[in-house]
């Protein structure tokens, strides 16, 4: 889904993480949460404004094998909430750091598990990071696509329209809008559960 999506998503997980703890810290672990859900998306905007600033249609120059394909994939693959994860679990740290670094590691999961479920076009197969970085590298014959997999054989919605190069990417389809509008919903009453328990 589009980065809002996924800081809209993150919000009310910070809240519920933070709300699950009785943490006094609510707004620190809720930004933690926002960062992780981003984190993996700085590759992809640095590629849409570095095509803005070179005149070229944004993403025109997308396919396997670039750096900016080679980044985005490593930025989305499960290594990198598994860091976080690892060094929650097996460094000391105080416990508002800890907390800090398991909200960032539960915001990069959740952009991950949705990416999984909505990057799943048969039109954007080749285009797609694979979710699966260092297993798959898009070689013939390797592992499929995550997002592929899961729209194929389970439950999977391609949040994107079939653009053509250089057409406006700025729609959302409704089921993105209703996402959003749930997520927001959800956040407030979290927040007002929080602000009165």
């Amino acid at each position: 889904m589009k980065t809002q999506t996924h800081v809209i998503t993150a919000v009310p997980i910070g809240l519920a993480l933070s709300y699950s703890y009785s943490l006094p810290m609510t707004g620190t672990i809720v930004a933690a949460t926002i960062v992780g859900a981003v984190i993996p998306d700085i590759p992809t905007v640095a590629q849409y404004l570095t095509d803005i600033v070179k005149h070229r249609p944004p993403f025109s120059t997308e396919k396997e094998g670039t750096v900016w394909f080679i980044t985005k994939d490593i930025s989305h693959s499960p290594l990198l909430w598994i860091l976080p994860l690892l060094v929650y679990f097996f460094f000391p740290l105080n416990a508002e750091v800890a907390l800090i670094v398991a909200g960032t590691a539960c915001g990069i999961f959740s952009h991950w598990l949705i990416d999984a479920f909505t990057h799943c076009g048969e039109e954007f197969k080749n285009t797609d990071q694979s979710l699966l970085w260092p297993f798959h590298s898009g070689k013939p014959g390797q592992i499929p696509k995550l997002g592929y997999l899961f729209g194929k054989y389970f439950v999977g919605w391609e949040y994107r329209y079939n653009y053509k190069i250089g057409e406006d990417l700025s729609n959302t389809k409704p089921f993105e809008k209703i996402w959003q509008a749930t997520m927001l919903a959800l956040s407030i009453i979290l927040f007002l559960i929080y602000l009165y328990k």
